[in-house]
C-alpha cells in the first residue's frame, strides 16, 4: 500500500470515529429526523442522559424469574439514567432504573450495506445477539427484531423476543421511548417507557 492509500485510510478511519453510530446508520436521512433525536444520537465518547421512566414487568411466574435473571428493573416509576460509550465503530449503552442496572452494545449489521427497507443494527446483550430493522413512520423511529442468535448460533426467527419499540419527541418537546418486549406463548417479558433530557 502507497503512502497516498495510507493516509487516505487513516483519514477514513478518523472520518467514522468521529461520527455517531446513527449519523452513519441514518445517512443523509439523520438531518431530516427532530432535533432533541438527532441531539441524542450525536453523542460520541462518554455522554450521560438523565430522565424518567414507568416500568412494568410481565405477571407470569416465569417471566419474573427470567426478567430478574436478565437483571431488568422491577415494575416501579424510577429516575432513569442512560449512559453511551463509543466502542470502537459502535457504543455501550448501559441503562440505569433507580438501583438496577443492564447494559448492551449497539454496532451496524452488514445487512445494511444493501437494505433498501430500513436501517441494520446488531443489538449484543450477555450471549444473546439480535438483529434490529429500523423505521421511520412520522418522526418515529421503530425498532423491530429481524433476527437473532446465541453467542455465533442462528435461531429460529418464530422464538425471538418479540419488540414493540418506539423513539419519538413527546408533547413536551423531550426524546422519548417506550418499549415493550415479549416472549412468544409466555407474553410480556418488561416494558419501559419514559423520556430523557437530551439538553
Amino acid at each position: 500500500m502507497d503512502e497516498f492509500t495510507e493516509n487516505e485510510v487513516s483519514l477514513n478511519q478518523m472520518s467514522l470515529l468521529d461520527t455517531s453510530l446513527f449519523e452513519r446508520l441514518f445517512k443523509t436521512q439523520f438531518q431530516s429526523m427532530p432535533k432533541p433525536w438527532q441531539i441524542f444520537h450525536t453523542a460520541i465518547g462518554h455522554h450521560e442522559f438523565k430522565g424518567e421512566a414507568e416500568v412494568i414487568r410481565g405477571s407470569n411466574i416465569i417471566l419474573q424469574a427470567l426478567a430478574t435473571l436478565l437483571r431488568l428493573p422491577p415494575t416501579s416509576k424510577v429516575p432513569v439514567k442512560l449512559v453511551i460509550e463509543k466502542q470502537g465503530l459502535g457504543e455501550s449503552w448501559a441503562r440505569y432504573f433507580g438501583k438496577s442496572f443492564f447494559s448492551t452494545v449497539l454496532y451496524l449489521d452488514e445487512k445494511n450495506e444493501t437494505a433498501e427497507d430500513g436501517f441494520y443494527l446488531r443489538e449484543r446483550f450477555g450471549p444473546l445477539c439480535f438483529g434490529i430493522v429500523l423505521t421511520v413512520e412520522d418522526k418515529t423511529v421503530v425498532w423491530s427484531i429481524d433476527r437473532w442468535w446465541f453467542f455465533h448460533i442462528p435461531l429460529p426467527k418464530f422464538f425471538a423476543p418479540r419488540s414493540k419499540t418506539k423513539e419519538f419527541v413527546d408533547d413536551e418537546g423531550r426524546y422519548a421511548f417506550d418499549i415493550d418486549l415479549s416472549v412468544p406463548f409466555l407474553g410480556r417479558l418488561i416494558a419501559y417507557r419514559g423520556w430523557l433530557n437530551v439538553q
